[in-house]
């Protein structure tokens, strides 16, 4: 029998909410400029941390500072304990994220678009909202750990683009979700 070997990423941390909440607020500073790298930003550890605290840092630009803040908002989002579908909080998420960049933020992409990558350019399907409904729903209904299913659904909602911009922050902060929810410690 030729089996083909899944990769297997169990989940190591188990923490009650308060834990989980004092942990996203504890490395806030980090998880933002971390994520900040994903939509390429320009800042050092201790602007990012400026910006947070005070809502400005000396030379960084507007479009750095707005990136900063609306992360900083996105993250805040996942303490809130809203029972709703997972691709709802996504489109609230993206709305936060995408509110400067996208034509229709937090609305899932019915128009082409084209990814560079290091192999070249990429077009990624167009998929209808039931479409990507299903798809977070067969990768939330897997036997597999939570720990998977965040970084499944995390590369679906990259490879896919499935929002008109703001995709890779919106996954990462769903991924995050995932893990928050679940007492899985992703801040480690």
């Amino acid at each position: 029998m030729n089996e083909e070997k899944q990769p297997n990423f169990p989940d190591k941390y188990h923490l009650s909410r308060k834990e989980s909440v004092y942990l996203l607020k504890k490395n806030i500073v980090e998880l933002v400029y971390n994520a900040g790298k994903f939509e390429g930003l320009n800042t050092t550890l201790l602007q990012t941390e400026e910006i947070i605290k005070y809502n400005r840092a000396n030379n960084v630009a507007v479009d750095d500072v707005l990136t900063v803040v609306n992360l900083k908002r996105g993250f805040e989002l996942l303490l809130n304990d809203v029972q709703e579908p997972l691709l709802e909080t996504s489109k609230r998420i993206n709305r936060i994220l995408a509110a400067e960049d996208a034509l229709f933020p937090g609305e899932i992409r019915t128009g082409g678009v084209e990814v560079s990558t290091i192999q070249g350019r990429y077009v990624p399907p167009m998929l209808a909202e039931d479409e990507v409904n299903n798809q977070y729903g067969e990768i939330m209904n897997q036997e597999i750990s939570d720990t998977e299913k965040a970084l499944r659904l995390f590369l679906f909602i990259s490879k896919n683009q499935i929002f008109w911009n703001g995709n890779v922050g919106t996954a990462l902060l769903i991924a995050n979700k995932i893990m928050f929810s679940n007492g899985l410690n992703p801040y480690q």
